[in-house]
C-alpha cells in the first residue's frame, strides 16, 4: 500500500554540519524533526550507512544520535534487523496529552493573574503566527505556536512546566504535524490562539482556562479521521479514548 503524501516537510537539502560542534547532537536535532513532521515517517528504515553518506560524517556520529532517538522513543534498533522510525502509540498520545492539559491549563490560570504576564510579547507571536498562516508556512506557524506556550509557562513563574511538556508530547507532536497537513488552512488553529491570548490579556484566569483546553483538545476531535488516513503509522489502535476527550 503506498503511503499517504504529506501536504509539508521534505528532506533538509544541502545538509552542512558545523565541525565546531558536536556533529552527533546537529544530527540528532536534524532526524528528530524529521521524524516529528513525518519527513521520515513511521515506519520508516534508517540505514547508518545512508544517513553517514547524506551527513557526510562517519557512522560514530550517526550511531550516537541513532542511540539518543531511541531513548526518546523516535526509533527502535532491532539487533541483526535495523533502525527504524516507530509507529506513534496512540497510549503514548494519551497519555502525553494528560500531561500537558494538567500543566498547561495549571500554567495559563496563574499566568492570566501573573504580574510577569507581558501582554505585548504575546501579541507580538500572535501576529508572527497570523503572517506565518496567511502564508502557509508550516514550519514558522509551528515555531510560534511553540513560543507562545513557552511565554505563557514563562508567565506564570514555572517555566519548567513547558520544559517538562516538551520533553513529554513528542508522540503528541507527530499528531499534531500530520493533523496540520491535513488541514485546507490554519486559521482555526489562530483562532484557538487568539481565545487564549483575549483571555490573558484581560486578566481572566477561568476564560484562559477553559480557552486552553478547548484548544488542546482540538486535535483528538480530528483523531479519528485522522487515524484511519494513516492507519498504517499508528499502534495501541484498541487504547480507550479518554473521558471527555471525543
Amino acid at each position: 500500500m503506498a503511503r499517504p503524501v504529506l501536504a509539508f516537510g521534505k528532506p533538509s537539502a544541502g545538509v552542512v554540519i558545523d565541525r565546531r560542534m558536536s556533529v552527533a547532537a546537529q544530527v540528532f536535532e536534524m532526524l528528530r524533526q524529521e521524524i516529528i513532521v513525518a519527513v521520515l515517517p513511521p515506519g520508516a528504515p534508517l540505514s547508518e550507512h545512508a544517513l553517514s553518506q547524506r551527513f557526510g560524517v562517519s557512522r560514530t556520529p550517526i550511531r550516537e544520535a541513532l542511540l539518543r532517538l531511541a531513548e526518546e522513543g523516535l526509533v527502535q534498533i532491532v539487533p541483526q534487523v535495523g533502525t527504524f522510525v516507530t509507529l506513534i502509540s496512540l497510549a503514548k498520545v494519551y497519555e502525553a496529552q494528560f500531561i500537558r492539559e494538567a500543566l498547561e491549563c495549571a500554567a495559563v490560570r496563574v499566568a492570566a493573574r501573573a504580574t510577569s504576564l507581558d501582554v505585548e510579547v504575546l501579541r507580538a507571536i500572535m501576529s508572527a503566527q497570523k503572517s506565518a498562516a496567511s502564508r502557509g508556512d508550516v514550519e514558522a506557524f509551528y515555531a510560534a505556536d511553540e513560543a507562545l506556550h513557552a511565554a505563557i509557562a514563562e508567565a506564570s513563574g514555572y517555566p519548567r512546566v513547558w520544559t517538562v511538556a516538551m520533553n513529554e508530547k513528542l508522540q503528541l507532536d507527530r499528531v499534531r504535524m500530520l493533523d496540520v497537513s491535513q488541514r485546507p488552512d490554519l486559521g482555526d488553529l489562530v483562532e484557538q490562539h487568539l481565545a487564549i491570548f483575549e483571555a490573558l490579556a484581560g486578566r481572566n484566569p477561568a476564560q484562559a482556562e477553559v480557552a486552553m483546553r478547548a484548544h488542546l483538545h482540538d486535535v483528538f476531535m480530528r483523531l479519528e479521521p485522522l487515524v484511519e488516513r494513516f492507519r498504517e503509522y499508528f499502534t495501541d489502535l484498541d487504547a480507550a479514548t479518554p473521558e471527555g476527550w471525543s
